[in-house]
């Protein structure tokens, strides 16, 4: 019987495992509805190894995923960026059922200050140095939130336009996680290289005035810096909802919010 309770039992296997999940009769965690449907097909007698197998081939549509929504306007139910990321962000709980949606609003977030040790914990990474005591410690506090933001499988961003640019909170939190080393890599023989790849990413951007024309595309701050920034640390797949001009008039800002909304919740569907 010991044998058996520690794992030892080389029979264990291939001995036939329930499959019968009662949705009913307590909590079910995050992800088990969509893993149901998977598995409904599946005969009683299926074997610990079959089902591992299984689970190791299971199509896209039955793995849950974690979509990470950074939110950095402190206007709340007055900004239009928010707005129009949450009517992505309801849309996608509603046809991503078993999927875990995390916010981080960055204006109730403590960020980790780039000063003494952590600015020289930095450039010790960047050559190839170690840590001592005190840059340890501070390293550790970037570490910790770049493996938040590394640990999502998709991203959304929602932010309005200041002075032509982002938010300084947006900016202070794209200082911590663009690190060598752990959202990017440097050789000499091929440059610089992003490390988060294989991830989509929307971003809605708000912004008061109209920055499409030639006259006024040079302006923007905004979508060019964000576009770059996330190239730069791997992402590819960058999916885009503007809401502009939204100083206009209250007719013409409630077209312009219903057809970013109408666009974020298409996004948000095939995400």
């Amino acid at each position: 019987m010991q044998a058996e309770a520690d794992g030892s039992n080389p029979d264990r296997n291939s001995r036939p495992l329930p499959v019968a999940i009662d949705l009913w009769g307590g909590y079910a965690p995050r992800g088990v509805l969509q893993l149901a449907g998977c598995l409904a097909p599946l005969r009683s007698d299926i074997t610990c190894a079959s089902l591992i197998g299984l689970l190791l081939t299971l199509p896209g549509d039955c793995r849950v995923s974690k979509l990470l929504y950074i939110e950095s306007s402190p206007r709340k139910a007055r900004s239009k960026s928010i707005k129009v990321a949450n009517a992505f962000v309801e849309n996608y709980k509603a046809t991503h059922p078993g999927d875990e949606v995390v916010t981080i609003d960055l204006w109730k977030m403590t960020l980790p200050e780039f000063d003494g040790y952590t600015i020289d914990a930095k450039y010790q990474v960047m050559h190839g140095q170690g840590h001592d005591a005190e840059q340890a410690a501070a390293w550790k506090t970037v570490v910790d939130v770049i493996e938040e933001f590394k640990s999502a499988d998709k991203y959304l961003f929602s932010l309005p336009m200041w002075n032509f640019g982002i938010p300084y909170k947006l900016k202070h939190y794209i200082d911590v996680i663009a690190q060598p080393g752990q959202t990017f890599s440097f050789s000499p023989e091929t440059g610089y290289s992003g490390l988060v790849t294989g991830k989509p990413v929307a971003v809605v951007y708000a912004r008061g005035g109209a920055y499409g024309s030639d006259q006024t595309k040079g302006m923007d701050f905004q979508m060019t810096y964000m576009q770059l920034l996330l190239g730069f640390i791997g992402f590819t797949e960058i999916q885009s909802v503007v809401v502009e001009p939204t100083l206009a008039s209250a007719e013409d800002v409630a077209k312009t919010e219903a057809a970013a909304v109408e666009q974020a919740e298409q996004l948000a569907a095939s995400f």
